[in-house]
């Protein structure tokens, strides 16, 4: 097995401690890694080649950007020299992938002598070759976890091909960028038997083991490409399915979100538009993600699901503690004027009082 034969232009670091690192990660999932300049392939022969960047921490793929990911993120960092990447490429899984030193859709013989054009390999977050020059190591960086500029992630999840700008719903200009999206939402059950008591009681049941249409949802999410990206997200539904509640208006547009956010300084953000009000984990954890299949039934009946207003958000004690301030106004939606409708003041804060070494 190969360790290390590539050219090392480490600062401050000797061959020793390099091949100690790569010895010990051949052997197991390397725990920090950032992986620079490195072409992700078309998908289409011809295709745009896009560079990126990867982070790989304990084993598992924790982000690919063409953003610039600052090296203290990680214990090591290696140059890919652009090289051109082919695999697998998943968050939160371990990757497996392979680095050519060209391109294999545009050089074909490339597949017939691999060994010769490969600059890095790993194997279910495991290194098994390397010959990329190694930039820094540092045995003492702590991992510090990245995340959207607002309290709470867009309301659908962003695929991870979000930066292919080959894809028909991307687009990526100077100024603004952006990615359409959409979810829809289906609700299944099964009765597996049904007595004469209940059917008296209830009425026949195998009526509603058909399936509804629960949400169908769709939006666009992206970047105004200031220096510090300003992210908005705007986020509607169609109501035209029966959902069991009672709906008198079933076939009108919602608007869900609205919303933009903007970095102010530091680690604090503005967050303005309609949007969810900052109380309770269950009414902020998207509809997919849900430990349960509904919210309880005290969350739906108390909270509000989203309000017009704007909300400032950070973080304090080296990232162990978040807080969340908003004012909100739902004169927009309610019809009523805004000095006639009512006004709410929402807040939440999180703590955590003790950390692991390895923040497990």
């Amino acid at each position: 097995m190969l360790i290390h034969s590539g050219p090392i232009s480490a600062q401050g670091v000797s061959e020793s401690d390099t091949a100690k690192f790569f010895t010990q990660n051949t052997q197991k999932a390397v725990d920090s890694l950032l992986i620079r300049n490195v072409y992700l392939i078309g998908r289409q022969e011809g295709g745009n080649n896009i560079l990126i960047n990867l982070l790989i921490i304990d084993g598992k793929l924790k982000l690919v950007t063409q953003d610039e990911i600052p090296r203290t993120k990680t214990r090591i960092t290696v140059d890919a020299q652009k090289g051109f990447l082919m695999g697998n490429l998943l968050i939160g899984e371990s990757p497996s992938f392979l680095i050519l030193d060209q391109n294999p859709q545009e050089n074909h013989e490339i597949y017939l002598n691999t060994e010769a054009h490969l600059l890095f390999a790993m194997q279910k977050g495991v290194i098994v070759r390397n010959n990329l020059p190694l930039i820094y190591l540092s045995s003492d960086v702590k991992q510090k976890k990245g995340g959207w500029s607002a309290y709470t992630p867009p309301p659908m999840a962003v695929p991870l091909n979000y930066f292919d700008n080959t894809k028909w719903n991307k687009f990526n200009t100077k100024y603004i960028s952006g990615l359409f999206n959409g979810a829809l939402v289906l609700d299944r059950l099964n009765w597996l038997s049904q007595d004469d008591a209940s059917e008296s009681q209830v009425g026949d049941l195998s009526t509603s083991s058909i399936g509804v249409i629960r949400g169908l949802r769709f939006g666009l999410v992206g970047t105004f490409n200031f220096k510090r990206p300003w992210v908005y997200t705007v986020i509607g539904a169609t109501r035209a399915f029966a959902n069991g509640f009672g709906e008198s208006d079933k076939n009108s547009f919602a608007l869900y979100d609205l919303r933009l956010d903007i970095p102010l300084f530091s680690n604090i953000n503005m967050s303005i538009g309609k949007q969810k009000e900052p109380i309770s984990l269950e009414r902020m954890t998207m509809l997919i993600f849900l430990p349960m299949q509904e919210r309880s039934a005290a969350v739906d009946a108390l909270l509000t699901t989203r309000n017009w207003g704007f909300v400032f958000n950070g973080t304090a004690f080296k990232n162990r503690s978040s807080w969340a301030v908003g004012g909100f106004n739902n004169w927009i939606d309610s019809g009523a004027s805004f000095g006639d409708n009512s006004y709410q003041i929402t807040g939440r804060a999180t703590a955590i009082p003790s950390l692991s070494e390895d923040e497990s």
